[in-house]
């Protein structure tokens, strides 16, 4: 029983991380967060004058702010399939007795 319990919790953890994937749900979220981004980081080039003395500068950080709101994203994302691919196949080296084919 405790095999079959174990095999359980890994299914339910894929459905989790299933969940967590799932880029629906987080489109929205990736938008604000750039706004935000843009709105925080838009003052300070402003108060440095960078638009006008250095506008390539400006567009870098913005350029490099942008991407790292993307960045983290996609590395989490990494994260969770190879640990649903390490779950799932798991799941499939167990026969349904718990002994490992």
């Amino acid at each position: 029983m405790d095999k079959e319990q174990a095999i359980a919790a890994r299914l339910a953890r894929v459905a989790e991380i299933e969940a967590e994937i799932d880029p629906g749900p987080r489109r929205r979220g990736r938008v604000i967060a750039d706004l935000i981004t843009v709105a925080i980081v838009t003052p300070f080039m402003l108060a440095f004058d960078l638009h006008i003395s250095h506008p390539f500068v400006m567009l870098g950080l913005m350029a490099a702010a942008l991407a790292v709101n993307h960045a983290v994203p996609r590395i989490t994302q990494r994260r969770l399939r190879r640990e649903r691919t390490d779950l799932l196949a798991q799941v499939e080296s167990s026969d349904p007795d718990g002994e490992q084919v």
